[in-house]
């Protein structure tokens, strides 16, 4: 029976949490694929408890590892496909009805109705579209990424101590 218990509250702690950094995963993650010898698509898909926010600065900082881990300094957003879907449901309606007879014969009935609310939950996706570049673009549209900044302030922000790091290049 311990063994039960705690494994319930590991869940309902788990279940709490929003998206780590990490490989993508049944509860979500990041993915790339190289498209081009400098061009990626890198996705970073949340859960519930995931801000947009911080799916999207997770998608920054895996588009700075992959572009250092492919031997390029800067890279740009040529497209964004970032989104968020809903999904809902509604608790179960449930009616109880606890019946108690008097002394005299009377019943009294107290009915209690729990249910029908309606839980919404959204989960983020940032899709990026990178173009890596070796030296800074003068011309390039948009903003031009440093990798190595990126890993220095965003990593730092949500401890992510592999970025700038070699990683393994897909």
């Amino acid at each position: 029976m311990r063994f039960t218990w705690s494994a319930c509250i590991a869940l309902a702690v788990l279940a709490g949490c929003a998206t780590e950094y990490r490989q993508d995963s049944w509860s979500g993650g990041f993915s790339e694929v190289q498209l081009d010898r400098d061009l990626f698509r890198i996705t970073f898909s949340g859960n519930a408890y995931t801000r947009p926010q911080q799916a999207a600065d997770y998608a920054l900082i895996r588009g700075a590892e992959v572009t250092l881990a492919h031997g390029f300094a800067y890279y740009t957003i040529v497209e964004d496909r970032s989104r968020t879907e809903t999904s809902s449901f509604v608790t179960p309606v449930e009616t109880t009805t606890k019946s108690k007879r008097k002394g005299n014969g009377e019943v009294i009935e107290t009915s209690t109705t729990t249910g029908g609310h309606e839980i919404v939950d959204t989960f983020p996706t940032a899709v990026h579209t990178i173009r890596c570049f070796q030296k800074r673009p003068d011309n390039a549209p948009g903003i031009v990424y440093d990798a190595r900044f990126v890993c220095g302030s965003l990593g730092k922000k949500y401890k992510v101590p592999s970025c700038g790091q070699q990683v393994a290049a897909k």
